[in-house]
């Protein structure tokens, strides 16, 4: 099998990662492959990587996997921790009967809201890296 062939399986076994990503792979006429992700929000590409063989394709794709993981724990524990900094910790700390459920509630609705952000944000993800994933932990 050609390293062309080999990289083409390669695609199609990680196609749920292109279905669910803004990622594609390019070959040039010259023969030469490429990965890209393009971000539309902002217009520009987030990647640009050539690449030769299937082996390398599958470790840009573990990469990604990782570091789109990676930022979404780490922007999820950030947005957190600034909307619990709202929160005045006196009025926790000084809670009487009548103010800690209202406490409370305003805490778990603080926690619920950027958790359901956090939530959408790692579907998507999972949806994309499922295949990645489970094609790794097979290779373990």
């Amino acid at each position: 099998m050609t390293e062309d062939q080999k990289i083409r399986q390669t695609i199609d076994l990680y196609s749920s990662y292109f279905e669910h990503s803004d990622a594609d792979v390019g070959h040039t006429k010259k023969g030469v492959w490429f990965f890209y992700e393009y971000d539309k929000e902002h217009d520009y590409y987030n990647s640009f990587i050539r690449f030769e063989t299937a082996k390398e394709l599958e470790q840009l794709i573990a990469n990604l996997a990782a570091d789109d993981l990676n930022v979404l724990i780490e922007v999820g524990a950030e947005d957190v921790h600034h909307a619990l900094e709202e929160i005045n910790i006196n009025d926790a700390t000084a809670c009487c009967y009548d103010g800690c459920i209202p406490e409370l509630l305003k805490n778990m609705e603080t926690l619920n809201g950027e958790c359901r952000k956090w939530a959408e944000r790692l579907d998507v993800i999972y949806r994309s890296f499922s295949g990645v994933l489970e094609r790794l932990q097979d290779k373990n």
